[in-house]
């Protein structure tokens, strides 16, 4: 896992079915009204790659398919915008 995005620069991550450490992936779908979502944790693959960073963007590109009934997969390109995360908030009474 990276702690700034310049790590992940040029990197790519691809993970396999078989891996036995892999990242959590959780699918949220509606069936009517009904929120319904699955977890899976392996048999499921996975490629990430990202270009050079821009200023703040990160230009990468995904696949994924998972392991469910309908093998669902999605693949397409994405431009991340690059944040700094805020401080945290004081606690009460501090």
């Amino acid at each position: 896992y990276a702690k700034q995005a310049e790590e992940l620069s040029g990197k790519s991550a691809v993970v396999t079915t078989n891996n036995i450490r892999s990242p959590r992936v959780v699918m949220r779908w509606k069936e009517g009204a009904e929120n319904k979502s699955e977890t899976y944790t392996n048999g499921f693959a996975l490629k990430v790659e990202f270009g050079p960073q821009k200023g703040n963007r990160l230009p990468g590109k995904i696949y994924l398919c998972l392991p469910d009934q309908n093998q669902s997969c999605v693949a397409g390109v994405f431009n991340a915008e690059i944040r700094k995360p805020s401080p945290p908030k004081p606690k009460p009474g501090h």
